[in-house]
């Protein structure tokens, strides 16, 4: 395997043809070695960056993921990196599952709280 040296036009052309499994393993370990050179980067400026993790490859897959977070990363926003034939993708993910959870726990506590607090939100003059 060689490391990640730059985009190709091939990391792109795969996710068009899905016809390849030679070219799919190969867009994975550039993945996972572009994700090992933004792991370095992100733990250097904030430790809670501790992990990364590449999504499977199946072959009708657009894309390719990673993310990065802690062990755990799941459970907590996180930063995530996409790689389709549309390019490359950087953002921001929260996993909905764990999210609505944690959102029916705080309504069950303090239903009428959160009713006030949204109340404020339809309200021009609070608005930003």
């Amino acid at each position: 395997m060689s490391g990640f040296t730059g985009f190709q036009i091939e990391h792109f052309r795969y996710f068009l043809l899905h016809d390849d499994d030679e070219a799919r393993r190969w867009i994975r370990e550039q993945v996972e070695s572009l994700a090992g050179l933004v792991l370095a980067s992100l733990k250097a400026a904030e430790p809670f960056y501790e992990f990364f993790d590449v999504g499977n490859l199946p072959r009708d897959q657009s894309e390719c993921w990673v993310a990065f977070g802690p062990r755990e990363y799941k459970g907590v926003t996180h930063q995530t990196i996409s790689l389709g034939s549309d390019g490359l993708r950087i953002f921001v993910n929260t996993e909905t599952k764990p999210a609505i959870g944690r959102l029916r726990n705080v309504l069950k506590r303090s239903e009428s709280e959160v009713e006030g607090r949204c109340k404020l939100c339809t309200n021009p003059a609070n608005s930003i």
